[in-house]
């Protein structure tokens, strides 16, 4: 492919594509939400990285032409708009009734699976951009666009590795809430898998345990059990009340709601109608040790004031590594685009 050198005009036209995805995106994030840009935080770490790797991109663009360097203007032009039309892909997939949402990859629909696809391509080409400038900065012409594959790689391995480390930072409980007379402390339970006979699984049952406990201790005052159902089951809410009644906690106290299916719909179901109640003091929500990290970071997404109450769960090691693994990749899709 034919180099030259970038003009003026080449880096204010990329520039501003580069610009255009980075604010597509944001919108993007938040729209699929329901929220608006007034929502938006530029110090969540997802924003922070959205624009680290488009203000890399830009630099890159701008050293080029300082350095003089000769640069393939066409293959670039190409990366940006892949990047442009993969988003516009993912939009198009999440707008079309695609007769395929029956089927399931890992607990994931098939229209998600390919959402999921086109953000990845857009991420991948993205990383490989920004890698390729940096490396004509530094002459690394040798074998180029190899390196460049191999070094995006690393670089997806990087933010791997450094989620893996953000999950495992533990949450503090010393500031746990107690109750304040006149108004409510409400612990939120989210929901986990239901067993065969409509019992909790040992993740469920340590969930309501907690709450229980929490209930007793006089840390919460009404308790909101949440999750929907699988086909020919009760509802993760309905389990959950019949194991937490027999915990001796008040069936007054306690709050169900059978609808929601992930993590992100029961935490809108705490922004749409629990946060913001004048009687409220607090809002504990309570799940696992291994899952606790995203649910902030989901909540500080939505602007809620949460406190996190993690359970004591023990899992085997192999189990470990699977739902951090999980943990990992679901943080960094909501990290990187709110999936």
């Amino acid at each position: 492919m034919k180099q030259k050198k970038l003009t003026i005009a080449n880096i204010v036209i990329l520039s501003l594509v580069v610009v255009i995805n980075l604010f597509f995106l944001y919108h993007l994030k938040y729209s699929s939400h329901k929220l608006s840009l007034t929502d938006f935080r530029i110090e969540q770490i997802g924003n922070i990285l959205n624009l680290s790797f488009s203000a890399l991109i830009i630099l890159g663009l701008v050293l080029n032409h300082i350095k003089k360097n000769s640069i393939q203007f066409g293959f670039v032009l190409v990366l940006v708009v892949i990047l442009y039309l993969s988003l516009i892909l993912a939009v198009l997939i999440n707008l079309l009734d695609i007769p395929t949402k029956e089927y399931y990859l890992l607990s994931l629909s098939f229209t998600q699976v390919l959402i999921i696809t086109a953000f990845s391509i857009f991420q991948f080409t993205q990383i490989y951009l920004m890698l390729f400038l940096w490396q004509k900065i530094f002459k690394k012409d040798r074998l180029l666009y190899f390196r460049t594959f191999v070094n995006s790689v690393f670089v997806l391995a990087g933010l791997f590795f450094f989620a893996l480390v953000f999950i495992n930072i533990k949450p503090s409980t010393k500031y746990l809430p107690r109750i304040i007379v006149g108004k409510k402390s409400v612990g939120v339970v989210l929901g986990a898998a239901v067993w065969s006979d409509n019992k909790p699984s040992p993740s469920l049952a340590n969930r309501v345990d907690k709450a229980a406990e929490l209930y007793k201790q006089k840390q919460i005052s009404k308790i909101q059990l949440t999750g929907g159902n699988a086909p020919g089951e009760l509802s993760e809410a309905e389990v959950s009340l019949n194991y937490i009644l027999k915990k001796d906690v008040k069936k007054s106290d306690v709050w169900i709601e059978k609808k929601t299916t992930s993590t992100i719909e029961q935490v809108r179901f705490i922004k749409n109608n629990i946060s913001g109640s004048k009687d409220l003091n607090s809002i504990v929500i309570i799940s696992d040790m291994y899952h606790i990290k995203r649910v902030k970071e989901i909540c500080r997404f939505y602007n809620i004031e949460v406190v996190m109450a993690p359970t004591s769960l023990n899992l085997k090691t192999v189990n470990i590594i699977f739902y951090q693994l999980r943990e990992c990749i679901a943080i960094l899709l909501f990290w990187l685009f709110a999936l």
